[in-house]
């Protein structure tokens, strides 16, 4: 008896391993069990004065604004700014507003020479420059904002809104304006968001 009940025991066991290996090894769970990737993708636009969630501005949008006014350097690389928006699940749109206010968009400024949409302070790994961190290209300094942004210093502590935000990434000690600085941000993705595409006066 208890031969016969070992063999059903192990029959059953293979049976159990085999249908593991068929639903893991055919990706049936990949809606189920989360990949990295998956964690690196963006989830529902952002909505109201929020900055986090994918793109409210699509990456031909992006590029049309970046051509029309800003560095001739910078026209072309929407879809990174897009692409890298979804990827740290930061909406583009808010990342192209600071660019703008920065910078207007490569055209003004350090970030000519740092290529830095944020005029980020130095940062480890990157080269320093007068106080500035500098990137090799637009993409990469585009990729240091969101990680920075996204990081735990700004959305990992609860900071979501350029009302937020701004105060600790433009403080008034560093001769900024903060008020102005967030009119300004939430002007500009106001008027995107709407479609237009214009810079706010």
């Amino acid at each position: 008896m208890s031969n016969s009940s070992d063999g059903i025991m192990l029959g059953l066991f293979t049976i159990f391993l085999l249908g593991l290996a068929l639903v893991f090894g055919s990706g049936m769970v990949k809606s189920v069990v989360p990949s990295a990737a998956n964690l690196l993708q963006s989830g529902p636009p952002a909505t109201g004065s929020s900055i986090v969630g994918s793109p409210t501005v699509s990456a031909q949008f992006i590029d049309q604004m970046l051509c029309k006014y800003g560095s001739s350097s910078v026209c072309g690389t929407g879809a990174d700014l897009y692409s890298l928006g979804q990827q740290y699940n930061i909406d583009s749109a808010f990342a192209l507003a600071i660019f703008w206010n920065e910078s207007n968009f490569g055209r003004a400024g350090t970030a000519q020479s740092t290529h830095s949409l944020g005029n980020l302070r130095c940062i480890d790994g990157y080269a320093c420059q007068g106080g500035y961190a500098a990137f090799n290209s637009w993409q990469d300094g585009y990729r240091a904002f969101y990680k920075l942004i996204s990081g735990p210093y700004y959305v990992g502590s609860g900071l979501t809104t350029p009302e937020a935000i701004m105060p600790k990434y433009a403080p008034s000690g560093d001769g900024n304006s903060p008020s102005h600085y967030i009119y300004v941000v939430n002007s500009a993705v106001s008027l995107w968001r709407s479609g237009k595409a214009e810079v706010p006066a």
